[in-house]
Protein backbone atom coordinates (compact mmCIF):
# COMPACT_ATOMS: atom_id res chain seq x y z
CA UNK A 1 0.00 0.00 0.00
CA UNK A 2 1.06 3.57 -0.55
CA UNK A 3 0.39 6.25 2.01
CA UNK A 4 0.24 9.83 0.74
CA UNK A 5 1.57 12.34 3.25
CA UNK A 6 0.62 16.02 3.56
CA UNK A 7 3.85 17.19 1.95
CA UNK A 8 3.01 15.12 -1.15
CA UNK A 9 5.56 12.39 -0.51
CA UNK A 10 4.52 8.74 -0.51
CA UNK A 11 5.45 5.92 1.82
CA UNK A 12 5.30 2.24 0.85
CA UNK A 13 3.83 -0.01 3.55
CA UNK A 14 2.91 -3.68 3.89
CA UNK A 15 0.07 -2.66 6.17
CA UNK A 16 -1.36 0.50 7.70
CA UNK A 17 -2.60 0.65 11.28
CA UNK A 18 -5.20 3.29 12.05
CA UNK A 19 -5.14 4.31 15.70
CA UNK A 20 -8.38 6.28 15.61
CA UNK A 21 -11.99 5.54 16.49
CA UNK A 22 -13.69 3.16 14.04
CA UNK A 23 -16.40 5.70 13.14
CA UNK A 24 -13.76 8.33 12.32
CA UNK A 25 -11.84 5.80 10.22
CA UNK A 26 -15.05 4.92 8.35
CA UNK A 27 -15.63 8.59 7.49
CA UNK A 28 -12.01 9.01 6.39
CA UNK A 29 -12.19 5.97 4.12
CA UNK A 30 -15.54 7.04 2.71
CA UNK A 31 -14.41 10.60 1.87
CA UNK A 32 -11.16 9.25 0.42
CA UNK A 33 -13.01 6.83 -1.86
CA UNK A 34 -11.39 3.83 -0.16
CA UNK A 35 -14.51 1.97 0.99
CA UNK A 36 -14.34 -1.80 0.39
CA UNK A 37 -16.95 -4.54 0.08
CA UNK A 38 -16.70 -7.30 2.65
CA UNK A 39 -18.03 -10.86 2.68
CA UNK A 40 -21.19 -9.91 4.60
CA UNK A 41 -22.41 -7.77 1.69
CA UNK A 42 -21.86 -4.58 3.66
CA UNK A 43 -19.12 -2.09 3.01
CA UNK A 44 -16.16 -1.72 5.35
CA UNK A 45 -17.32 1.81 6.22
CA UNK A 46 -20.77 0.52 7.21
CA UNK A 47 -19.19 -2.06 9.50
CA UNK A 48 -16.90 0.53 11.07
CA UNK A 49 -19.86 2.84 11.73
CA UNK A 50 -21.58 0.06 13.71
CA UNK A 51 -18.72 -0.26 16.19
CA UNK A 52 -19.56 1.68 19.35
CA UNK A 53 -16.97 2.79 21.83
CA UNK A 54 -17.20 4.20 25.33
CA UNK A 55 -15.37 7.08 26.89
CA UNK A 56 -12.83 6.14 29.52
CA UNK A 57 -11.62 8.35 32.33
CA UNK A 58 -8.12 7.75 33.64
CA UNK A 59 -7.30 9.10 37.10
CA UNK A 60 -3.68 9.08 38.29
CA UNK A 61 -3.23 9.38 42.06
CA UNK A 62 0.07 9.91 43.87
CA UNK A 63 0.90 9.71 47.57
CA UNK A 64 4.02 11.01 49.31
CA UNK A 65 4.29 7.78 51.28
CA UNK A 66 3.96 4.16 50.25
CA UNK A 67 0.33 3.55 51.21
CA UNK A 68 0.34 0.21 49.38
CA UNK A 69 3.34 -1.22 51.22
CA UNK A 70 1.92 -0.04 54.56
CA UNK A 71 -1.16 -2.17 53.88
CA UNK A 72 0.91 -5.10 52.62
CA UNK A 73 -0.67 -4.83 49.19
CA UNK A 74 1.44 -6.43 46.48
CA UNK A 75 0.72 -7.03 42.84
CA UNK A 76 -0.36 -5.18 39.74
CA UNK A 77 -3.84 -4.06 40.82
CA UNK A 78 -7.16 -5.46 39.66
CA UNK A 79 -10.08 -5.19 37.28
CA UNK A 80 -13.67 -4.82 38.46
CA UNK A 81 -16.07 -7.29 36.88
CA UNK A 82 -19.12 -5.94 35.11
CA UNK A 83 -21.41 -7.80 37.53
CA UNK A 84 -19.84 -6.00 40.50
CA UNK A 85 -21.57 -2.85 41.68
CA UNK A 86 -18.68 -0.38 42.00
CA UNK A 87 -20.33 2.53 40.22
CA UNK A 88 -18.38 3.04 37.02
CA UNK A 89 -14.90 1.91 38.10
CA UNK A 90 -13.33 -0.53 35.67
CA UNK A 91 -10.06 -1.25 37.42
CA UNK A 92 -7.04 -0.04 39.34
CA UNK A 93 -3.36 -0.39 38.47
CA UNK A 94 -0.67 -0.03 41.15
CA UNK A 95 1.92 1.79 39.04
CA UNK A 96 4.52 2.18 41.80
CA UNK A 97 4.63 -1.59 42.25
CA UNK A 98 4.77 -2.34 38.54
CA UNK A 99 7.34 0.37 37.81
CA UNK A 100 9.17 1.13 41.07
CA UNK A 101 11.87 3.04 39.19
CA UNK A 102 9.24 5.69 38.29
CA UNK A 103 8.21 6.36 41.88
CA UNK A 104 10.18 7.55 44.88
CA UNK A 105 11.27 5.00 47.47
CA UNK A 106 8.58 6.03 49.94
CA UNK A 107 5.73 6.96 47.62
CA UNK A 108 2.86 5.29 45.85
CA UNK A 109 1.26 5.90 42.47
CA UNK A 110 -1.84 4.27 41.06
CA UNK A 111 -4.10 4.62 38.05
CA UNK A 112 -7.85 4.13 38.25
CA UNK A 113 -10.03 3.55 35.18
CA UNK A 114 -13.68 4.61 34.97
CA UNK A 115 -16.43 4.22 32.39
CA UNK A 116 -17.01 7.90 31.63
CA UNK A 117 -19.53 7.44 28.83
CA UNK A 118 -22.54 8.54 30.87
CA UNK A 119 -21.55 9.07 34.47
CA UNK A 120 -19.21 12.03 34.02
CA UNK A 121 -20.66 13.77 30.97
CA UNK A 122 -21.30 17.15 32.62
CA UNK A 123 -19.12 20.22 32.12
CA UNK A 124 -15.39 19.48 31.99
CA UNK A 125 -14.39 21.06 35.32
CA UNK A 126 -17.29 19.51 37.17
CA UNK A 127 -16.71 16.06 35.68
CA UNK A 128 -13.01 16.17 36.56
CA UNK A 129 -13.83 17.07 40.15
CA UNK A 130 -16.42 14.28 40.39
CA UNK A 131 -13.83 11.83 39.04
CA UNK A 132 -11.30 12.98 41.64
CA UNK A 133 -13.90 12.39 44.34
CA UNK A 134 -14.87 8.98 42.91
CA UNK A 135 -11.23 7.90 42.63
CA UNK A 136 -10.25 8.90 46.17
CA UNK A 137 -13.43 7.26 47.48
CA UNK A 138 -12.59 4.04 45.59
CA UNK A 139 -9.06 4.00 47.00
CA UNK A 140 -10.47 4.54 50.50
CA UNK A 141 -13.20 1.91 50.13
CA UNK A 142 -11.24 -0.75 48.26
CA UNK A 143 -7.80 -0.33 49.85
CA UNK A 144 -8.51 1.41 53.15
CA UNK A 145 -6.34 4.40 52.20
CA UNK A 146 -7.65 7.47 54.02
CA UNK A 147 -4.61 9.71 53.43
CA UNK A 148 -4.96 12.73 51.17
CA UNK A 149 -3.19 12.25 47.81
CA UNK A 150 -0.30 14.58 46.99
CA UNK A 151 -1.43 14.78 43.36
CA UNK A 152 -4.43 13.79 41.25
CA UNK A 153 -4.62 14.01 37.44
CA UNK A 154 -7.73 13.29 35.37
CA UNK A 155 -7.86 12.53 31.65
CA UNK A 156 -11.08 11.87 29.75
CA UNK A 157 -10.67 9.78 26.59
Amino acid sequence: AQVLLRDGSRVEADCVIAAIQPTVLGELLKTSGLDLSVSTGQSLCQLLEEIKNKSVAVVNISYDKDVLKERRLRGAGYFVGSSENHESMLGMCWDSQLFPEHAGADSARMTLYFDASNTYSSSEGQSEKSLEVAATAAVATHLGVKETPSEIRVNLW
